[in-house]
């Protein structure tokens, strides 16, 4: 048998069997309410957006070999603003790009390698990534920044492909993918 349940005010309200069901009910639905709140805002709260323009393609013939048939492949640059990104950054805290090679169909004697050739434009500092990079299957850290929310757009990759042996003639294609984390 249930008890009347007391109000600071002293009045009182009888709870029948089925009301404290349907109070629980209530309860457990505004606390799952709560938490995909809590969950949706969390999620929005570290939204963040990269935006990556551009794409290489490269054919390989004789006068990219170093001496000729049998050798290994001439380093070959791509242009300076091969690929753009943009970040639309929402911390003034620290934030990083990170990049990693997704292989295709890939000789795993060729050397794909990136660097950074510009700042872009936005607010606060970037830094890293100025020195060729080996882009391997395993994330890495590649440039990173500190600044005001904003937008900061236009940054410029250069690619590099080369091998350190011979490859066979073949169609080799990797998809690089770049992360942005704000910390």
């Amino acid at each position: 048998m249930l008890r009347p349940y007391s109000f600071g005010c002293g009045e009182s309200i009888k709870m029948t069997e089925n009301s404290f069901i349907i109070r629980k009910k209530i309860v457990k639905s505004l606390a799952l309410m709560l938490l995909s709140l809590l969950i949706f805002i969390c999620v929005e709260g570290q939204a963040q957006d990269i935006t990556v323009t551009g794409a290489w393609s490269e054919t390989i013939d004789a006068m990219d070999l170093l001496s000729g048939a049998g050798s290994d492949i001439a380093p070959i640059d791509s242009g300076t603003s091969q690929l753009t990104i943009d970040l639309a950054i929402s911390t003034s805290n620290s934030w990083n790009v990170s990049i990693i090679r997704n292989n295709t169909n890939w000789h795993s004697n060729l050397i794909l390698s990136a660097k950074r050739t510009s700042d872009g434009t936005g607010l606060g500092t970037i830094s890293g990534g100025t020195s060729w990079q080996e882009v391997t299957n395993s994330s890495a850290g590649f440039f990173g920044g500190v600044g005001e929310p904003g937008n900061r757009t236009g940054i410029s990759v250069q690619l590099k492909l080369q091998s350190s042996i011979t490859v066979p003639q073949g169609n080799y294609s990797s998809t690089i993918t770049f992360y942005f984390v704000e910390n």
